[in-house]
């Protein structure tokens, strides 16, 4: 089952997403840590992750993440797949995320086009750059020119923390597993050096079941998969096509 359901009960009175960074190769460790201390998710405890991230022609959600600019927002095409055999699964959502400072909101639709179907299409099909338009259709002022740039694919463990409801996900094996060939050079695929603990509820910080993971050197981040993936191409790889190559 795809994870469109919250498996808590009643959400926190607070809705904050906290992220920390690891190194992957303290992954394993972290997880027996994890998995000691907390329940696994009874809807989707473990799958795989696709996202297809869109941008403009001129780059403007990656210049704003790498500008540290106050005000930034981010659009992806979202699905899932289960882990091991990696099959699709379900539908995909089209996600909108804005910051103006320290408010965030987010939107999420279901685009009911199947998972299978958007696994086998090309970036750069046509079909792809119309999705984009279910957000304007709803009043939200993204740009008129987005594009699919490029996938980003990682490994989710997802828990509940049974003292505060807080949900939790770890994500590892984050990489870019294709790209927009119209909008970035070809790349071999690769992965970050870096995985991601995500704390999402009204904690700040870890939960105090949880704070040995800090001698695995996890550590508080604003880390951005888009961000992180789109510099390793720009400096590791081969270089974008357009405004911020």
């Amino acid at each position: 089952m795809v994870p469109n359901a919250d498996p808590i009960p009643a959400p926190p009175a607070k809705n904050l997403e906290t992220k920390f960074v690891l190194e992957a190769r303290h992954v394993t460790p972290a997880r027996a840590l994890i998995e000691a201390r907390c329940r696994r998710d009874p809807v989707w405890p473990v799958g795989v992750v696709l996202s297809v991230y869109y941008d403009t022609p001129d780059w403007l959600h990656l210049r704003e993440k790498l500008d540290g600019a106050r005000r930034k927002s981010k659009v992806r095409l979202r699905w899932y797949a289960t882990a091991g055999e990696e099959t699709p699964v379900g539908t995909a959502f089209l996600e909108h995320k804005a910051r103006r400072g320290a408010r965030r909101k987010k939107m999420r639709i279901d685009t009911g086009i199947s998972a299978t179907e958007l696994a086998g299409l090309s970036l750069s099909d046509p079909a792809l750059r119309r999705v984009p338009q279910l957000l304007r259709e709803r009043g939200l002022p993204v740009p008129g020119a987005l594009l699919p740039v490029f996938e980003v694919r990682y490994l989710r463990h997802r828990y509940v923390d049974p003292c505060t409801g807080a949900r939790l996900s770890l994500d590892s094996e984050i990489r870019v597993s294709r790209t927009n060939a119209v909008r970035v050079l070809p790349a071999r695929p690769f992965a970050l050096r870096d995985a991601v603990f995500e704390v999402k509820g009204s904690l700040d910080d870890l939960p105090e079941g949880l704070v040995g993971l800090r001698e695995l050197g996890f550590r508080k981040s604003a880390f951005s998969k888009y961000g992180a993936c789109a510099r390793l191409l720009r400096y590791g790889h081969r270089s974008f096509r357009g405004g911020v190559a």
